[in-house]
């Protein structure tokens, strides 16, 4: 079984959302996708939602999947390269961004 499997509806998934006055160049964004790819780290999986009206917009929470996805792909090459991480845009017809790592890769992570 996947994560994506023992999560279902993706209902009980921790966020990197950063419950916080909305302040322009303040670095939030980058602390949210520090974030999220420590919450991957830790859980193997992860919804991404941005800062902007409390992860509501779609926009802002594509851009942000989007910015995770390129910080991925150029710190943890090796992972993107060989398909061991899995990125989710839609779900039972929902707009829902979630990276979820292979896993085995989680289980190796976690055995460390």
């Amino acid at each position: 079984m996947n994560l994506v499997e023992q999560y279902g509806e993706f209902t009980n998934l921790r966020n990197c959302l950063i419950e916080d006055d909305y302040k322009r160049r303040s670095g939030k964004t980058t602390r949210q996708v520090d974030l999220a790819i420590q919450i991957l780290f830790e859980d193997g999986i992860v919804e991404i939602k941005d800062h902007f009206e409390n992860g509501t917009k779609k926009a802002a929470n594509k851009m942000l999947f989007e910015r995770i996805r390129n910080r991925l792909d150029f710190e943890y090459r090796y992972l993107s390269s060989k398909s061991m991480i899995k990125y989710y845009t839609t779900y039972n017809k929902k707009d829902i961004f979630v990276i979820e790592l292979n896993e085995e890769v989680y289980k190796n992570i976690k055995n460390r």
